[in-house]
């Protein structure tokens, strides 16, 4: 993903004038300034504190919002998802399946699956019908037509949260038509947040991050953690994996839509603080830029004006609920990490050696921020710096003094982890024209 979006940066800066985002940020990192007048360069003097003066509004300020939800269920309508989406009457809700029902719902589809691979095998032997009737079974056992709502968790849902339905979804994938393997996407789209790899990830963090820490009540036994770690293991490798690769097959509307549906149906910041939902997030926002930068080329099959306003319209939604409150830094792992500690506990003292590195669990989470860079306006792109300012200079901070110390005092760090922050932080820097480089402590 990190080479992807170092892609889609660099075609983006040789389709804009260098410059034009610079000045939109000045007095906000610091003051832009020249160091020649033979050959200028860009070169950010940092202030103590920014000046509010002039500052463009949060898009959440706007007038315009009620315009951009408006769009996103448009979105939403355009994208024609169907009867995925419905919601049953209240009195045809039922109990969610128990661990017993899913693991033989789970038993069978195995079952399935191995006849059809082995038909598929064997195609001069099959008979079509057969085949036929088989792979509507899959389709039926797999409950993903089940309206929304009817359970909590939803059944294809429940069937998810066994590692061993996870790891069944590539081959069942392999097994489905397009426009099934498309309502697969919608209806995991749509219940994302009810995935024990999502809504279960917040105390699987704390207590990798904690477990050494002995004032620290973790939320999980030993053995709830490991199963848990398993879980999301799974998801990623399998489930998420393969909802990566269909989303880089879909089209501008189709794109718009899924993330229109995931906001509406779900919580989108408790999502973005999960490494599978900055994941989620990262795969539409990437398809979507490519498919501008076609657009912008002239390509065949490219967006057309509508859908690239309507993408604007529903990035726009993104963005105001990511940068509500205050709450973009909590996206990052490194921010987390304070909310687990008591007061005037040092977690580099305490933390056990399996621990996570922060600056590496924070890398998905800058990729993230440069695609939104890349798809924001100058007001946005300006909001976007305001709210990480403080982590950009953190990093910046620590890691010239660590390189600055390197020769006469012992770090704490990591070897090389000063370079992941200044990498990290050029993911976003670079996405704006910018470079750590240019910023001056």
């Amino acid at each position: 993903m990190q080479q992807q979006v170092e892609r889609l940066v660099d075609n983006r800066k040789k389709r804009e004038a260098k410059g034009t985002t610079v000045s939109s940020l000045a007095g906000t990192l610091g003051r832009v300034s020249l160091v020649s007048a033979t050959k200028p360069r860009q070169m950010l003097q940092l202030i103590n504190e920014p000046s509010t003066e002039g500052a463009a509004p949060k898009p959440g300020d706007e007038p315009a919002t009620q315009h951009q939800e408006d769009a996103m269920r448009s979105a939403l309508k355009g994208a024609a998802f169907g009867d995925v989406t419905r919601e049953p009457p209240s009195a045809t809700s039922k109990a969610a399946l128990s661990r017993r029902e899913s693991l033989a719902v789970l038993e069978r589809l195995y079952h399935i699956v191995l006849q059809l691979e082995q038909m598929r095998r064997e195609p001069a032997a099959t008979d079509s019908a057969a085949q036929k009737q088989l792979a509507d079974t899959l389709w039926e056992e797999l409950r993903v037509l089940e309206p929304l709502g009817i359970s909590d968790p939803h059944p294809f849902v429940s069937l998810l949260n066994h590692v061993k339905g996870k790891r069944l979804i590539p081959r069942v994938f392999r097994l489905l038509s397009a426009e099934q393997a498309l309502t697969m996407l919608t209806m995991l789209v749509a219940s994302f947040e009810s995935l024990d790899a999502v809504h279960e990830y917040a105390a699987w963090e704390q207590y990798r991050a904690t477990q050494a820490i002995r004032h620290v009540r973790s939320p999980l036994t030993s053995q709830q953690a490991a199963d848990l770690g398993r879980s999301i293991d799974a998801f990623s490798n399998s489930v998420l994996f393969q909802m990566m690769a269909l989303i880089n097959t879909l089209s501008l509307r189709i794109i718009s839509g899924m993330l229109a549906l995931l906001m509406e149906r779900n919580q989108v910041l408790v999502c973005a603080k999960t490494r599978p939902g900055v994941s989620l997030l990262s795969a539409l926002l990437s398809r979507a830029e490519a498919l501008r930068q076609a657009a912008a080329a002239a390509a065949p099959d490219a967006p057309d004006a509508d859908e690239l306003t309507q993408w604007h319209n529903v990035l726009g939604v993104l963005f105001n609920r990511l940068t509500a409150d205050g709450q973009l830094p909590s996206l990052f792992y490194s921010t987390r990490l304070t909310t687990y500690l008591p007061f005037g506990i040092d977690w580099h003292a305490h933390k056990s050696a399996t621990a996570p590195d922060a600056n590496l669990e924070d890398e998905p989470v800058w990729n993230l921020m440069a695609l939104l860079a890349i798809h924001a306006d100058l007001s946005q792109q300006q909001v976007l710096v305001q709210e990480l300012r403080d982590k950009i200079l953190t990093n910046i901070m620590t890691a010239k003094e660590a390189k600055m110390h390197a020769g006469s005092t012992p770090s704490s760090l990591p070897p090389g982890a000063e370079d992941v922050r200044i990498r990290n932080v050029n993911l976003l820097l670079h996405a704006l024209n910018l470079d750590a480089a240019q910023i001056t402590l």
